[in-house]
């Protein structure tokens, strides 16, 4: 069977489950969503798998059943952990310590977000460090330890700033190119 043709299933099929949880239908989403993952199973792509775990995994929570979802999303964890991605690793710890916190397990949810904060400061993301920032801000603030809480909001502020400031880098280059360009084209 043609790769490309898999691969186009499998977004066609992530595509639709999208659809239906921006509708509200989860359970189609949910259906949809072991549509993909038994294509990836059939490619034995690990990465896929576990992306599709981690979307189970939310859906099923946003459908109350919390405990079947964090299955779902540790059985992604320990395919991040054994091939070895760590950005997906990271973003992992730090949804699986969302979960926790948003049904009141604060101590599972501190645990997994220092985890998470610990490996997005090694991979250097400002962009997720902003998230296990966020992450860890609530849970200390749900525990009473403001100073600790105020130290994470305050990386929160620096990594959001660093991103904005990223993107306007980002915008500035691209205008510039474009400027340079246009320029280039008017003098032919």
């Amino acid at each position: 069977v043609n790769f490309k043709c898999f691969f186009f299933y499998f977004n066609g099929f992530n595509n639709i489950a999208a659809v239906y949880k921006k509708k509200g239908d989860l359970n189609k989403a949910v259906e949809y969503c072991y549509k993909s993952l038994k294509m990836m199973e059939e490619l034995k792509d690990k990465k896929g798998i576990a992306t599709i775990y981690t979307n189970i995994g939310t859906l099923l929570v946003k459908k109350n059943e919390t405990e079947k979802g964090l299955e779902y999303m540790h059985k992604s964890l320990l395919i991040k952990q054994e091939i070895n991605d760590q950005e997906g690793y990271a973003l992992s710890l730090n949804v699986i310590g969302n979960t926790y916190f948003s049904v009141g397990k604060t101590d599972k949810a501190l645990e997994f977000g220092l985890q998470a904060l610990r490996l997005n400061r090694e991979l250097g993301y400002p962009d997720h460090i902003r998230r296990s920032a966020e992450l860890l801000k609530n849970v200390y603030e749900k525990k009473g330890d403001y100073k600790k809480a105020l130290e994470m909001h305050e990386l929160y502020v620096l990594m959001k700033d660093s991103v904005n400031n990223q993107e306007t880098r980002k915008a500035s280059v691209k205008n510039q190119l474009k400027y340079e360009y246009e320029k280039k084209a008017a003098a032919d």
